[in-house]
C-alpha cells in the first residue's frame, strides 16, 4: 500500500469559498486515498496563505524538508487541484523535478488527473502551471486595483495603525482610547523637551501603570481577519518613538500608497500640536550631529539687513598675565562668511540671550504694549490653505456654466436642466463668497487673547531661568512661543517674531 502525503492551502481572499476550503479540500483528499487504496501518513495545511511564492508557505516548505530525509515518509504527495500546489512557473518546475526525479515521489492532482509521463499529459501539465501563474499575477492585479478604489474612498485596508480601531459602518478608522492617551502623552514629553530614548525608556518603567496593558502591546483590530496580524510587543525603540511622532495618520490624513487623503478620520493629534513636534524632530537632529556645537538660539536668529541666519562663532584666548584660556561666544552672519556680500553683524551671545529675557520680562510688566508685536497665529496655515484652495475654485465657476451652455447648445441638456444647473451654481458660489470673506477675516484679524500670550511669555522665562533645565528643553519651550529674532548691529536692533 502506497503511503502519502496530503497537502491543502487556501489564501485568505479564498477563505469564503466553500468548494476550496480547508475542510473541503481535506475530505476530497481522504476520499480518493480511500478509493485507491492508499495510506495518509501525513498532513500539510497553510491556511490564510498566499500561493504566489512559496516563501511563506511554512507547511508547504517542511512536506519539502521532510520529503528530503532518508527513509523518506512517504512516497506520494496527494493535492486538490493544481493551483494548490503551484502558481509560480519556476516552483512547479523546480519541485516537480525534486520530487519526481530526485526523490521518486509521486505527485497526484486528484481533480486534474494526467498522465505527465507522455508528452501530451506533460505538455498539459505545463500548461496548467502557466494558467496557474497568470491567474496568480491577474488576481494581484487585481486585489491591487480594488484595493486602490477602497483606498480613495478612505477606507481601512487591513491591520489599523496603533491609536485607531475601525468603524464597521464607514469602514474608516475611529479612535481607540486605550491607545490614544499613550500617544498622546509622547507627544506631550517630546514638547517637553524628553528624548527620543527617553521617553521609550519612561514608557516600558512606567506605562503599564499609567495606561494599562496597552501602553506596551498592540492589540490586533483588524475586521473578519483582512490583514489580520497577532498582538503585537511594543518596545518603543528611538525609531519607534520618532516614527510615530511623524505619522500624519494622527492628524486625521490618510495615506496609502500615492492617494492622500487631508480629514479623512478622527485626528487624535492637534494640528498644531504635530507641525510643531515635525519641527523639533528636525532641530532636534541637526543638533544631535553637532552636539557639541548647540546653542540655544541655534536656527532662530537672523540678520536683519541679508534676512541670512546668524551662526556661532567660538573664540579662545589668554588674556595678558592669565592663566587659563578664556572663551567668548558671538553670532555673525553667514552670508558674511560665505559670500561676503554683507556685513559681520557681530553680536556677543550672551548679550543677545540676556537681552531676550530683559525683553520678555517687560512683556510680562505691561512695559510694551503686546498689540504692537508682530504674533504669528500658529493655526493660520490652514486658513490660508483652505482660502486658496476656495479661490481657485471660484475661478472655475464660469468655465463650468460655459460648458454646460454648450452642452444646452448641443441638444445634450434641455432648457431646463441648464436653469436647474446655473441656479445650483448660484447657490454654490454664494456659499463660497461668504466662506471667503471669512476666511480672509479670520487671517487678518490680529486680535491676541493677551493673558493667554503672557502666561506662555512667563512659561518661557521661568525655563529659560531655571539652570536645572537641559539645554534641549528650553530650545523646545523657546521654539513654541519664538518664530525668530531678527538683529542688526548697525541699528543697534533686536526685532523679535512671536508664535501663539
Amino acid at each position: 500500500m502506497r503511503e502519502a502525503a496530503i497537502y491543502a492551502r487556501v489564501s485568505s481572499n479564498e477563505q469564503a469559498n466553500k468548494d476550496i476550503s480547508i475542510p473541503a479540500q481535506l475530505e476530497k483528499l481522504h476520499e480518493y486515498a480511500s478509493k485507491n487504496n492508499i495510506m495518509v501518513v501525513k498532513k500539510y495545511i497553510d491556511d490564510g496563505i498566499s500561493g504566489k511564492s512559496t516563501e511563506k508557505r511554512e507547511q508547504f516548505l517542511k512536506m519539502i524538508a521532510e520529503a528530503k530525509q532518508d527513509p523518506k515518509p512517504f512516497d506520494t504527495i496527494i493535492y486538490h487541484k493544481n493551483d494548490r500546489m503551484f502558481r509560480n512557473m519556476y516552483d512547479a518546475v523546480v519541485y516537480k523535478k525534486l520530487l519526481r526525479e530526485d526523490r521518486n515521489i509521486d505527485l497526484i492532482c486528484i481533480s486534474q488527473d494526467i498522465d505527465t509521463n507522455t508528452p501530451h499529459g506533460m505538455f498539459a501539465e505545463r500548461m496548467m502551471d502557466a494558467v496557474a501563474e497568470y491567474y496568480s499575477a491577474n488576481l494581484a492585479e487585481e486585489v491591487m486595483k480594488g484595493m486602490n478604489q477602497q483606498a480613495k474612498k478612505g477606507v481601512a485596508l487591513g491591520e489599523p495603525p496603533y491609536g485607531y480601531s475601525i468603524d464597521r459602518e464607514t469602514g474608516k478608522y475611529k479612535v481607540y482610547e486605550p491607545e490614544a492617551e499613550v500617544l498622546k502623552y509622547v507627544f506631550q514629553q517630546y514638547i517637553k523637551g524628553n528624548s527620543l530614548r527617553e521617553i521609550g525608556v519612561d514608557l516600558r518603567a512606567n506605562g503599564v501603570n499609567l495606561f494599562g496593558d496597552s501602553a506596551l502591546l498592540k492589540v490586533s483590530k483588524a475586521i473578519d481577519n483582512k490583514g489580520k496580524h497577532n498582538d503585537q510587543k511594543i518596545s518603543w525603540a528611538p525609531k519607534t518613538v520618532r516614527n510615530t511622532l511623524s505619522n500624519e495618520v494622527y492628524i486625521g490624513n490618510y495615506i496609502w500608497n500615492d492617494t492622500q487623503i487631508e480629514n479623512n478620520h478622527p485626528a487624535i493629534i492637534d494640528k498644531d500640536q504635530f507641525e510643531l513636534v515635525q519641527e523639533l524632530l528636525k532641530r532636534n537632529k541637526k543638533s544631535k550631529k553637532n552636539a557639541s556645537k548647540d546653542y540655544l538660539l541655534k536656527g532662530l536668529v537672523t540678520c536683519i539687513e541679508c534676512e541670512g541666519n546668524l551662526s556661532q562663532l567660538t573664540q579662545r584666548y589668554k588674556p595678558v598675565g592669565a592663566d587659563k584660556e578664556q572663551i567668548t561666544r558671538k553670532l555673525r552672519c553667514t552670508r558674511h562668511v560665505r559670500f561676503k556680500d554683507c556685513y559681520p553683524n557681530y553680536w556677543s551671545m550672551e548679550e543677545v540671550e540676556q537681552g531676550l529675557v530683559s525683553y520678555l520680562k517687560e512683556i510680562i510688566r505691561d512695559k510694551v504694549d503686546i498689540s504692537t508685536l508682530q504674533i504669528n497665529k500658529s493655526n493660520n496655515n490652514d486658513f490660508v490653505k483652505e482660502l486658496n484652495r476656495l479661490e481657485k475654485k471660484y475661478k472655475n465657476f464660469d468655465s463650468r456654466f460655459d460648458k454646460q451652455m454648450q452642452a444646452f447648445e448641443a441638444g445634450v441638456i434641455d432648457l431646463e436642466q441648464l436653469q436647474g444647473y446655473k441656479k445650483r451654481l448660484k447657490e454654490e458660489k454664494e456659499e463660497i463668497e461668504d466662506r471667503i470673506a471669512e476666511l480672509e477675516e479670520t487671517i487678518n484679524n490680529t486680535s491676541t487673547d493677551h493673558e493667554g500670550f503672557k502666561q506662555q511669555i512667563n512659561r518661557l522665562i521661568h525655563t529659560l531661568e531655571n539652570d536645572d533645565t537641559p539645554l534641549n528643553k528650553k530650545k523646545n519651550i523657546l521654539i513654541q512661543a519664538i518664530t525668530e529674532v531678527q538683529l542688526s548691529k548697525r541699528q543697534d536692533l533686536m526685532r523679535i517674531i512671536f508664535k501663539f
